[in-house]
């Protein structure tokens, strides 16, 4: 029995020694690459909220308004499927009179525009006295995916790249890579907006001298950071 411990001990420490000596041999550099890219958002969601009116002494109803709200999105060269209906409100729907005219609809939609350009044209054309509020909700990029995957390959060749040059400057040479750790990072930060713009004042912009504005959406930065473990030769 104590034969058998003493050889347990022996294997232990011969293992623990081997061990150490492997450590010791393998010698490595940790280091993080980072990639980085700037995108224009191609997916701008707007919040649009229409009201019913009274023109006339006669009141505009919801259905017209939505009818023309499709009508434009089609002159805008954009998918009906773009537009989504959102919520629906009602004013004085406790202090109505007889009249049904005395409840005024509101509703809520949701449309997906690729651009400045397009929102420009929708606040041009839309009819000013429905508008309640307008408003971008957020905003995304379509190849958000690729970017992703994209931008961390670059991020380990980045990573590469520092080692090599760090190891050159001590006279070692890189070896293959033993550990590759991804950094979470946001890769499209302050995608959400709560900012709402009233345009219930939409004569007011329409009446204004007609300029035609090549300014974009802003850029925003998109970021994929690796870190790398390499052995060095």
């Amino acid at each position: 029995m104590k034969k058998l411990l003493t050889l347990t001990a022996l294997i232990l420490i011969c293992l623990n020694i081997c061990a150490q000596e492997i450590e010791k041999a393998i010698k490595t550099i940790e280091v993080i690459g980072i990639a980085e890219q700037q995108v224009i958002p191609d997916e701008i969601y707007l919040q649009i909220t229409l009201r019913e009116y009274k023109k006339g002494g006669q009141k505009i109803s919801m259905s017209l308004i939505e009818k023309e709200l499709i009508d434009l999105v089609e002159k805008l060269r954009l998918p009906t499927a773009n537009l989504k209906v959102e919520n629906f409100y009602g004013r004085d729907w406790h202090s109505r009179r007889r009249k049904n005219d005395d409840l005024f609809a509101s509703k809520s939609f949701r449309l997906l525009v690729n651009s400045v350009a397009k929102l420009n044209s929708l606040t041009e054309m839309i009819d000013s006295q429905a508008i309640q509020t307008i408003n971008i909700s957020h905003y995304d990029y379509s190849e958000i995916t690729k970017f992703r995957a994209d931008l961390k390959v670059e991020a380990i060749k980045a990573a590469k790249k520092k080692a090599d040059d760090l190891l050159m400057a001590v006279g070692e040479e890189l070896g293959v890579a033993v550990k590759v750790t991804e950094i979470e990072e946001d890769l499209l930060p302050q995608r959400k907006l709560s900012r709402t713009e009233d345009y219930s004042n939409m004569e007011l912009l329409k009446s204004e001298d007609k300029y035609e504005s090549d300014i974009d959406f802003k850029t925003i930065q998109l970021k994929a950071s690796i870190k790398v473990v390499f052995a060095i030769r």
